[in-house]
């Protein structure tokens, strides 16, 4: 969800963008308080009404494919079924589409509105209207689930069954690929990000859940490069999130800027779902 302190800002402007940031501040509290898959609904549906016609359409409807974007699709050529959760205006699934059966979830029935409309008549993704808590599939559905950008809009109590429903409806070996913004970085979005995380954090939920994560190093995509870290890296990327956590809170968070984002690895991971589900209590 793109933040409105990244907009472009002009009296025309002003007024979809103050839409947006009351609609983020009003529904935050309401969610927190009531995470019910009807308030979820409601608060998105809410939300992209308020962007449809302001400033915040052409970021939050962006066809053009992002370096995350081509970063993910270079991960799935061995693929065959794909699920990308929380699919937002359907960029990424109609292009993974083009040489895969793809399904692109969302639960805002005003997004799905616009995945229609900019849907062509055939090859792309199916579309599906569900909770990213409780997928309409059966169990070893997906080869690999995509989710860009979900995660922070979940209450923070439902990470885990979250995670548990993905695990449910890979095949066994097959893989999760996330991404969400660093807790590091600081707040991102006024309101309906209600939980940022750290990689750390979410290693310790992933393996809670049966996954075995490794962490997706995309800091070179726009070079054309994006591999998973090994898994012996791990506490050295703790460490280091560790150390600029600690001068985050010292104050050079605000002093450095974009020198201080631009240290901290992103949280972008690959799960993988065991080929044998030993010892997990999914």
């Amino acid at each position: 969800m793109t933040s409105p302190a990244a907009q472009p800002s002009s009296a025309r402007q002003a007024p979809a963008a103050n839409g947006q940031t009351r609609v983020e501040r009003t529904w935050r509290s309401r969610l927190m308080a009531d995470p019910s898959e009807a308030a979820f609904r409601e608060a998105y549906d809410a939300l992209h009404a308020a962007m449809r016609d302001g400033s915040g359409r052409a970021r939050l409807y962006e066809t053009a494919l992002t370096c995350l974007d081509r970063a993910f699709l270079r991960s799935l050529p061995a693929a065959r079924r794909i699920l990308d959760i929380g699919a937002g205006n359907g960029r990424f699934a109609r292009a993974a589409a083009a040489s895969h059966r793809v399904v692109a979830l969302e639960i805002s029935a005003e997004a799905i509105a616009a995945m229609r409309a900019d849907a062509g008549e055939t090859g792309g993704p199916a579309i599906c209207q569900a909770s990213g808590l409780r997928l309409p599939f059966a169990a070893a559905s997906f080869d690999v689930v995509v989710s860009q950008d979900l995660i922070e809009h979940l209450h923070p109590g439902q990470l885990a069954p979250h995670l548990a429903e993905v695990y449910r409806v890979l095949t066994p070996g097959g893989r999760y690929l996330l991404h969400t913004p660093s807790s590091l970085h600081g707040p991102t979005s006024l309101g309906l990000h209600l939980r940022e995380y750290r990689l750390r954090e979410l290693r310790r939920a992933a393996q809670a859940c049966g996954f075995r994560p490794r962490w997706l190093c995309l800091n070179l995509c726009r070079l054309g490069w994006a591999g998973t870290a090994p898994a012996w890296l791990w506490p050295v990327i703790e460490t280091w999130e560790a150390c600029w956590g600690a001068l985050g809170t010292l104050g050079l968070r605000r002093l450095a800027g974009r020198g201080y984002a631009a240290a901290i690895p992103d949280v972008d991971m690959v799960l993988a779902k065991p080929e044998r589900a030993c010892g997990s209590s999914i």
